[in-house]
Formats: structure tokens, sequence, C-alpha cells
């Protein structure tokens, strides 16, 4: 059995990758990494600057 480092569950609709934190974690396509609190990965380098530096409404 194998469960995710994140949250320790085993269902997959579960495993997803995680949401930055800093800017710098977005630079160097370093958001090809992460995705929103959704679970939608981002898009772009931009897309997800604009999710650390804005609050989600």
């Amino acid at each position: 059995m194998m469960t995710t480092a994140t949250t320790g569950s085993t269902r997959l609709q579960d495993c997803r990758a995680p949401s930055p934190t800093t800017v710098d974690q977005c630079k160097l396509d370093g958001w090809r990494s992460y995705a929103d609190a959704a679970g939608k990965p981002f898009r772009s380098e931009r897309d997800c600057v604009k999710y650390v530096t804005k609050p989600p409404r």
C-alpha cells in the first residue's frame, strides 16, 4: 500500500501537487510543480505568482 506524503491518504483523488507559499517557488519553472488550493495546476509562472501574492477571494 502506498500513501501520499502530504495527506497520508491512499485515495488517488487526494494526491495532488502542493500549493506554493513564496514567489521564489514559482520562478525558474517551479510553477510547474505546484497547484492552487483546489488542486488545479498553474498555467504559467504569472498565475503562480498571483496566487502567492493575492489572498483568495
